[in-house]
């Protein structure tokens, strides 16, 4: 998980995150894992295009956009991160 989870989550809640995807707290790790995907795809999209990303469906078309320009690896994060979101938040 660590390893898959590198560069996702930001320094300051670096130990915070961790510590939860150890323990029992999966939920909360996974939701942090899934905000920080999405706020990279919607900081990118303001950053390149000037363009809010205002919806899911905005999200899931323009994450394609971001992996043509950075490569596949942004589509295999973003789909691993929107798994653990909707297994951990919504299956519970």
């Amino acid at each position: 998980m660590r390893r898959f989870c590198k560069g996702l989550i930001p320094r300051r809640g670096h130990r915070s995150t961790w510590r939860l995807l150890r323990g029992s707290r999966r939920r909360r790790a996974a939701e942090k894992l899934w905000g920080a995907v999405a706020s990279a795809v919607k900081a990118y999209a303001l950053w390149r295009e000037g363009r809010r990303l205002a919806s899911h469906r905005e999200l899931w078309e323009y994450k394609d956009c971001v992996a043509e320009e950075l490569g596949a690896w942004v589509r295999f994060v973003f789909q691993r991160a929107a798994g653990l979101h909707t297994c951990c938040f919504y299956e519970e």
